[in-house]
């Protein structure tokens, strides 16, 4: 089941055995790893099913080791994360 949270009502809970964060290649296969298993498993994402600017404009923010590329471009804030580049 999918469910954008923006449209949770305030207030609302969630709850599950396990919560991964980031359903990105990684997240996904975790999850389903889980597939029919007594364990509830939420996986969130911070972005919808498509591409948004607003969205993706979170994930700015200071590269200050390794150079390495603007994170806004090396990572996608949307279901499958970086499998979308």
């Amino acid at each position: 089941m999918l469910v954008d949270l923006r449209e949770l009502e305030a207030g609302s809970t969630l709850e599950a055995d396990l919560c991964i964060i980031g359903a990105g290649p990684a997240g996904i296969s975790l999850a389903l790893e889980f597939a029919d298993t007594p364990t509830s498993v939420l996986l969130l994402e911070s972005g919808g099913l498509d591409f948004e600017g607003d969205t993706q404009a979170l994930a700015g923010g200071a590269n200050l080791g390794i150079p390495y590329w603007d994170l806004e471009v090396a990572r996608l804030r949307c279901l499958g994360g970086g499998s979308n580049h």
